[in-house]
């Protein structure tokens, strides 16, 4: 790596400021006479630094530059990158982007773990630590020669190699342990694939809701009284529980609908199935996490998302249970009863015309009671192939940008809802915060507004569903958990987000302490949905 006269400039005035304070600035002239830096280039520095808010200044009598956050929360990475870019790109682009031809395909992966490597001790060493002399223990010199070597001790997961497939990225931790994050690169599909997609999907979605509920009505003898629908708690557990199962929470939510449009289940049961599916969404993040720590994927074994799983599962039960119990009490006293918008009888025999001869030639094959498995298959194929249509939500075009706002509540709450709002999916937006928060743009603490917001958002293909489904008791539903979930989140953000921050980092922080603490964890979230079902 060449370290730039510029960057060795910075992170040692960054490193003389440690001690600065509001109360007690550091003038530029004497952080130049202490480091030895000629003032002209230390004030560009400081300049770059003030501009990327690492530092700020004030400029009167006894003023100086101090640091704009704890020292213990500003890596050298964060110093490297405010003044001289990204870590690693090839020529401006990231090394995930670069497609090299023939015997060269193979320097891609050198590139990403190049930059895997430098990111292993560059985010995982303060500002701090330097200060203090006090290293990390895997930052150690080599005595036979003038580079750093990377050697990292095995965490409580292990250790893997890169998958040549992703790039596997350090991620330090403050508010969290770190962990290791592997991101995948992203496959760009060409236009006219996703209007083929865009239009397969949308047939795909159709069928599949014809299909559930044509099957709900067959299922309603087996379902009535059962330990799945006897009451709303035990709805509340099957749409938790179905959401980790399926992987997905948007196919349980619509099976919700469907099951409520056959009379299989009432409009309150549907209600607490919806919100269970929410619940079992933001599970599958953490799910999938702590698979891959566990047991790897494609002959590696990338480290996972697991604290982003743990906060969005912790924010969403903090965030939609009391709003949705509120929605459940509106809702069974009939406070929606006089609405009635959504449905749209036009758009629904457009549809049945477009694709209900599909549902036609199923039905005329399969026997009534498979139709309902058979429909949720059919709508998981169409959600996938709706995730190749949508826009690809990724982070490298933010990596050159420092714009303050990332770390601001209602900032990050409308970019959770707006992410969620284009992916429909809110697994897909919370992925979204992997490579941010690995590139440093985003401490982990600082995505809970985002969280809360995709919790949100991500209600608008259900809505789409209930449409579909031309059943106005099913849009009563989805609009009565939309309108008291968001009311309840602007509440909690508005007037208790530190203690929103205080409780989540809490118990994120003890899930994390050791691979029993975390199947703990994990066992009695699991233990959960299916004593409600019981209950």
């Amino acid at each position: 790596m060449h370290v730039t006269q510029k960057t060795d400039y910075a992170v040692r005035a960054m490193v003389e400021l440690v001690t600065a304070t509001e109360e007690a600035p550091i003038t530029a002239e004497a952080l130049g006479e202490r480091q030895r830096i000629p003032l002209p280039s230390l004030r560009n520095v400081l300049a770059d630094l003030q501009r990327e808010r690492l530092v700020t200044s004030r400029h009167d009598p006894g003023g100086g530059y101090w640091l704009t956050r704890l020292p213990q929360e500003i890596t050298v990475a964060d110093v490297i990158r405010a003044v001289d870019g990204p870590l690693a790109d090839i020529g401006g682009v990231p090394p995930e982007q670069v497609d090299y031809p023939g015997t060269a395909r193979p320097l891609r992966d050198v590139w990403l773990s190049t930059r895997a490597a430098l990111r292993g001790v560059l985010e995982h060493v303060t500002v701090a630590q330097v200060a203090s002399g006090e290293l990390p223990p895997h930052v150690v010199v080599d005595r036979s020669g003038d580079d750093l070597q990377r050697r990292t001790s095995p965490g409580p997961y292990g250790d893997s190699p890169v998958d040549r497939r992703a790039a596997v990225i350090r991620v330090p931790g403050v508010e969290l342990p770190a962990e290791d994050v592997a991101v995948a690169a992203e496959k760009q599909v060409p236009i006219a694939l996703r209007v083929v997609y865009l239009v397969l999907g949308l047939g795909m979605f159709v069928t599949a809701l014809g299909l559930m509920k044509a099957g709900a009505t067959e299922l309603i003898p087996s379902l009535e009284g059962s330990v799945f629908t006897d009451n709303a708690l035990s709805t509340l557990g099957l749409g938790w529980l179905g959401a980790c199962i399926v992987l997905s929470g948007s196919p349980v939510a619509a099976s919700a609908l469907a099951l409520l449009d056959g009379g299989a289940i009432d409009r309150t049961q549907a209600f607490t199935m919806l919100t269970g599916s929410r619940l079992g969404a933001s599970f599958v993040v953490l799910v999938v996490g702590v698979i891959y720590a566990a047991r790897g994927r494609g002959g590696a074994s990338p480290r996972a998302p697991i604290s982003i799983g743990i906060l969005a599962l912790l924010t969403t039960t903090v965030v939609y249970l009391p709003g949705a119990a509120v929605g459940y009490v509106l809702l069974d006293r009939g406070a929606f009863d006089d609405m009635n918008v959504g449905t749209s009888p036009g758009l629904t025999s457009t549809t049945d015309r477009l694709f209900g001869w599909a549902v036609d030639a199923v039905e005329a094959v399969l026997p009534g009671w498979t139709l309902f498995p058979v429909g949720l298959v059919v709508l998981l194929i169409g959600f996938q192939l709706f995730d190749k249509v949508l826009p690809s939500v990724g982070s490298e075009s933010l990596e050159h940008r420092s714009d303050a706002w990332y770390t601001q509540k209602w900032p990050m709450f409308l970019l959770g809802c707006g992410v969620c709002l284009l992916t429909l999916s809110v697994s897909v937006a919370l992925t979204v915060l992997v490579p941010l928060v690995a590139k440093g743009y985003l401490r982990r603490a600082n995505t809970l507004p985002y969280i809360a917001g995709a919790n949100i958002t991500t209600l608008a293909d259900t809505l789409v569903a209930a449409i579909l489904l031309g059943n106005q008791d099913a849009v009563r539903v989805v609009f009565a958990v939309t309108v008291t979930v968001t009311v309840w989140t602007l509440l909690i953000l508005a007037f208790a987000y530190p203690l929103l921050r205080r409780v989540c980092l809490g118990a994120a922080r003890r899930a994390l302490m050791s691979r029993a603490r975390l199947g703990a964890f994990v066992g009695i979230l699991f233990a959960i949905p299916i004593a409600l079902i019981a209950l």
